[in-house]
């Protein structure tokens, strides 16, 4: 039985990991947009998305072991309404917790449900789901804003130079090239497409939809009972190579998001560094465009995995002794 101070402390913990995780991603992930975009450096949307897609997979390796490594606000959204989030009773010696690179399914070790916790315990002082749902998101929120802070400090006078060769009036209508580095636009101004590709709705859709697919992902690459996925070790791997190809097949129509707080976390520097509408509320009023449809895409994928396929697994996933065993 833990006190309810030492259930805070874990949650603290959990949360710092969160921020941490979710500042690695955003760093690695705007900052390369930001070295292609503004310096040239990079050719090619296939070398962002492939940034992106390892910067992902440092940020899980980084931080799973304490809170999971959602690093997501969707994430966490999906993760909690499946019966996946986790409350903070601190670990028992020798355990660590599970989650985007181990098991999301069942109870990582350690980490109770609130309500498989009240049974043991029987202490009515627990740390609610709703309120580690909130610390998490809040967590995750705080990390992005940090990195987009980090990205305006490192590349800030490149972002000068570019705006001024380029005629480019911070503020102005067309200024969503150089803020491209910290928010996200539609359609990619970086894309040359017109303005009538892609609606603020139709925006909205596709953001709902990639996310969708990389939760449905995630659960199938982290489930127990699944026999065809990867090590735990691998898992990282996987979901980074898996937003990889999210970005470059999406990427030119919405900068391919998937995460409420990647995308929010920036675009608010970007409005207090001088983006000012631009940035916030951003052309066609469309910055809840980002945070809209990650929130619904996200719960939509945990949903499809539960409901087509996770029905069909075999109860256990064989073991390679198993495996290896003639009939």
């Amino acid at each position: 039985m833990y006190t309810l101070s030492e259930i805070r402390v874990r949650l603290f913990r959990m949360a710092l990991a969160e921020c941490v995780g979710t500042y690695l991603l955003v760093l690695f992930g705007t900052g390369s947009v930001a070295s292609a975009a503004i310096t040239g450096s990079a050719h090619g949307l296939w070398q962002v998305a492939v940034v992106w897609g390892f910067g992902v997979s440092l940020a899980i390796y980084a931080t799973a072991g304490v809170s999971g490594a959602h690093l997501n606000p969707a994430v966490t959204c999906a993760m909690v309404l499946f019966g996946r989030m986790p409350t903070p009773e601190p670990l028992s010696p020798g355990s660590t917790a599970t989650s985007n690179c181990g098991n999301t399914h069942d109870t990582p070790p350690g980490l109770a449900t609130n309500e498989q916790g009240a049974a043991r315990s029987g202490d009515p002082k627990k740390v609610s789901t709703g309120q580690v749902v909130m610390v998490y998101m809040a967590a995750q929120f705080a990390g992005a804003i940090l990195a987009g802070a980090s990205v305006l400090a490192v590349f800030g006078r490149a972002i000068y130079d570019f705006e001024r060769t380029n005629n480019i009036t911070r503020g102005d209508t067309g200024s969503a090239r150089s803020a491209l580095a910290f928010g996200q636009y539609m359609p990619n101004p970086a894309a040359g497409l017109s303005s009538s590709v892609v609606s603020p709705g139709g925006a909205c859709g596709i953001e709902a939809f990639g996310t969708a697919i990389l939760v449905f992902l995630i659960f199938s690459l982290t489930d127990e009972r699944n026999p065809a996925r990867p090590s735990p070790g691998m898992v990282p791997f996987f979901i980074g190579f898996t937003v990889a190809v999210l970005i470059a097949v999406f990427a030119p129509l919405t900068q391919a998001g998937w995460n409420p707080a990647r995308d929010f976390g920036p675009r608010l520097v970007a409005y207090l560094a001088g983006w000012d509408a631009q940035a916030i509320p951003g052309p066609r009023h469309a910055f809840w465009v980002y945070l809209v449809g990650p929130l619904l895409g996200g719960p939509v994928g945990g949903l499809l995995y539960e409901a087509l396929i996770r029905p069909g697994l075999p109860p256990q996933a064989p073991t390679s002794d198993d495996t290896t065993k003639g009939p």
